[in-house]
């Protein structure tokens, strides 16, 4: 199958301290610290769904014009 759409994932809000990437602020309470994890497993999901979303979308597309460019040359029937 033709290559079709590609997505990559990356983390827009960061920060680097001492060589480590942080995705939160300091967080100081358990509530930050789930909230904070709450926030960017929601994030993540959303992204998820983008990705699907577009990977899907593309593919159908290549699928479709095989199918069709397939179905128009009498060679490959």
């Amino acid at each position: 199958m033709p290559a079709g759409a590609v997505v990559a994932v990356g983390i827009a809000d960061h920060m680097k301290v001492d060589g480590e990437l942080l995705i939160s602020s300091h967080l100081i309470s358990e509530r930050e610290v789930d909230e904070a994890i709450d926030n960017l497993v929601a994030e993540l999901e959303q992204l998820r769904r983008k990705a699907k979303a577009t990977i899907r979308s593309d593919n159908d597309g290549v699928l479709v014009g095989l199918s069709k460019r397939n179905f128009d040359d009498p060679k490959l029937t």
